[in-house]
């Protein structure tokens, strides 16, 4: 079963009017003047204002055709302001967002730069008919690479003319032969020509970076050397369907330094504040308001609009996070969270959420508090059904312009029209 949403065609406010039919002997007397349809009874049925002039008739058999006139101005019906607009002359609004962290085939959370309140509270389609698509637009280009071959018939190595570019995960390799694959019996005595076999090496950027022989083989030429067949990496795309989001976004109000061991040997710290005037913390736009960042221990997130530093590369272990190439725009990973009590900008003294994060270096990076460093936002999609197999990688080599190359979540369904 697949759920849809029905556009209305007749609506409330629109104009209905009964028209004679000639051609069939009904005239004289059955035109009717227009009539405002009050309500939408059926789906096939409606209901119209009191109608006391001409063309009424008695005989409930007579079948006449309709003329369907569409609202053009705000009127007034049974004391209900009615709006002329249409869900069908909405924009079709879909929220989308780019993943900040690798997603593996079988995912049970997914990282994005934003999700709230556009992906899950500014909607009125429940969690289970709620569904995303998941994107790769990463340019994906296959590896070339040439056979050499000893005099002794083997393969000996490879010369990789062409890395390729968008893999994942190591492609495999097909070695062809120049006189079939297996034993060939050539009359006198035995010819043995057996395939030769290599794994591909790729490195940090998504390219095939080595070729390693794992069997020599036999019976090549080295003035025909065999094709060398790299797989290309194919171009992915997956749906998570019954979604549950969380999420905040807001402004980095302090900066400073920390080194604890075990959490962050070489680290920043980042406190988070959502200010004022954020939707977050309006009731019209959110359920239940956000007054302070939800964001815990493990979680990604990035920052944006920095006035700090020049390139902060963070990490995660011997895992590199992000590399930044402006300021302390990046992507993070928290260490350590926890709330404090501090001044806030433009505000001053209230709950703030301090975030660790670790990093190579502080080096450039300017301290303080109560003031504007720039923005953080983060989202979390989780507890969602995983359609396919699909592995994503975030581009996480050039700061938060990188993963705006990298793949996209969009939603599957516009927004509903009560909410935009």
């Amino acid at each position: 079963m697949v759920d849809v949403d029905i556009l209305e065609n007749v609506k409330v406010g629109d104009f209905l009017t009964l028209n004679e039919y000639p051609e069939l002997g009904i005239k004289d007397g059955f035109q009717q003047n227009p009539r405002v349809v009050t309500g939408i009874t059926t789906t096939d049925s409606v209901s119209t204002n009191t109608y006391i002039e001409a063309g009424i008739t008695t005989n409930a058999t007579i079948s006449r055709p309709i003329t369907w006139r569409k609202q053009t101005s705000d009127v007034v019906v049974d004391g209900f302001e009615i709006g002329k607009d249409r869900a069908l002359l909405e924009a079709g609004i879909r929220p989308n967002s780019r993943i900040i962290n690798n997603v593996s085939a079988a995912a049970t959370e997914v990282f994005v730069d934003t999700a709230v309140p556009l992906f899950g509270e500014i909607d009125d389609l429940g969690e289970t008919l709620q569904s995303v698509l998941i994107l790769d637009p990463t340019e994906k280009t296959g590896a070339a690479a040439t056979a050499i071959v000893s005099a002794a018939g083997t393969i000996t190595s490879f010369v990789i003319s062409d890395g390729g570019s968008g893999y994942t995960s190591a492609p495999a390799v097909s070695i062809g032969v120049t006189a079939g694959i297996g034993t060939i019996f050539a009359g006198i005595g035995i010819t043995v020509n057996t395939n030769a076999t290599a794994v591909a090496g790729l490195s940090g950027v998504g390219t095939v970076n080595s070729l390693t022989v794992t069997n020599a083989g036999a019976g090549y030429t080295n003035t025909n050397p065999p094709v060398v067949l790299i797989e290309p990496e194919a171009f992915g795309n997956d749906q998570l369907t019954s979604i549950k989001y969380e999420g905040d976004f807001g402004i980095v109000s302090g900066v400073g330094t920390t080194s604890v061991v075990g959490v962050a040997t070489t680290g920043l710290t980042f406190d988070l504040f959502i200010p004022l005037d954020s939707p977050l913390r309006s009731s019209s736009t959110m359920s239940t308001p956000i007054t302070s960042s939800g964001i815990k221990t493990g979680y990604y997130f990035v920052v944006t609009d920095s006035n700090t530093g020049a390139g902060v590369t963070s990490v995660s272990g011997n895992t590199t996070v992000g590399i930044g190439t402006s300021f302390i725009d990046n992507i993070y990973k928290v260490a350590a969270v926890e709330n404090i009590t501090g001044n806030a900008y433009g505000f001053g003294t209230t709950t703030l959420t301090r975030v660790t994060v670790s990093v190579m270096s502080t080096e450039g990076v300017g301290l303080g508090n109560s003031e504007f460093f720039g923005r953080y936002s983060w989202g979390r999609l989780h507890d969602f059904v995983k359609e396919g197999t699909t592995a994503f990688n975030v581009i996480n080599t050039d700061g938060v312009v990188g993963i705006q190359t990298g793949p996209i979540i969009v939603r599957t369904r516009d927004l509903k029209e009560a909410y935009i």
